[in-house]
């Protein structure tokens, strides 16, 4: 067989892997044992698994698809299961189901139900991260403003049902969930961070008083938040939200203890 068709062959085989079994279980072993061809016939085409995989995705984005990933699939099912249903009301076999998969797909990638909430936490988690550290970094010179985005963005993911039932969630299992419990406070923490450097910035331009605790108004601003979070983890009217009048009252309410008096 000529290298040329080692190497279609080997792509052919890598795809028919991530379509059936997702990517974690593309290994070069794996490809090397369903070509039946040697090591060294994949490392004359490939100089690695990475090459391989940038090679398919390529072939994919011309063909306007992405490489399926597994994973990200049950995640994705899972939360949008969690939204409508709820975690307790939600089973391995209903989220391999609506992720067209078997349920034995799942378990290459996760032991039980909880460890699979695990990683929707962490997942979710991840992306509000994200978010904030963009909105952070877009209004880094302007405190003022970053707090009040902060506290607006906090709003409309609790009164999004999608992201707060995966907040909700986390409450409920942190207290003997150990792995949730850990991302619940490395989350708070993170914004923490944000919201000291905020104030320290606006200390050091003017804008907020000189004498501000800084750990205490951190912590305040902390419990502001979760306060909101509260209110919707109860047992709430069907469509009930924090509106943007109370976000406003909030944000100006907290400004009104940490803002400079110019007007002296």
């Amino acid at each position: 067989m000529k290298d040329k068709d080692y190497r279609a062959l080997i792509i052919e085989v890598a795809e028919d892997v991530i379509n059936c079994e997702g990517i974690k279980s593309l290994t070069i072993a794996n490809i090397v044992q369903r070509c039946r061809i040697s090591n060294r016939n994949f490392y004359e085409n490939f100089s690695s698994k990475e090459e391989l995989l940038s090679e398919i995705r390529k072939l994919y984005q011309l063909e306007g698809n992405t490489i399926p990933d597994e994973k990200q699939t049950i995640l994705e099912k899972a939360e949008e299961g969690i939204s409508r249903y709820g975690f307790n009301n939600i089973t391995l076999e209903s989220i391999a189901r609506s992720a067209g998969l078997k349920r034995g797909a799942i378990y290459k990638h996760f032991n039980d139900k909880y460890e699979l909430l695990e990683c929707c936490v962490e997942y979710q988690f991840g992306k509000t991260k994200q978010i904030m550290n963009l909105i952070f970094l877009a209004n880094e010179e302007d405190p003022g403003n970053y707090i009040r985005k902060y506290v607006e963005n906090y709003a409309y993911f609790l009164n999004n049902s999608f992201d707060s039932s995966i907040f909700t969630e986390s409450w409920s299992h942190m207290n003997y969930r150990p792995k949730i419990r850990e991302l619940t406070y490395d989350l708070q923490e993170h914004f923490r961070g944000h919201i000291a450097r905020c104030l320290k910035k606006g200390m050091e331009q003017g804008v907020f008083k000189q004498d501000l605790n800084l750990t205490a108004i951190t912590e305040y601003i902390s419990i502001m938040i979760n306060g909101m979070a509260f209110f919707l983890t109860r047992k709430s009217r069907e469509g009930e939200r924090i509106s943007m009048d109370v976000v406003k009252i909030l944000t100006d309410s907290f400004f009104q203890i940490i803002k400079e008096d110019t007007s002296k």
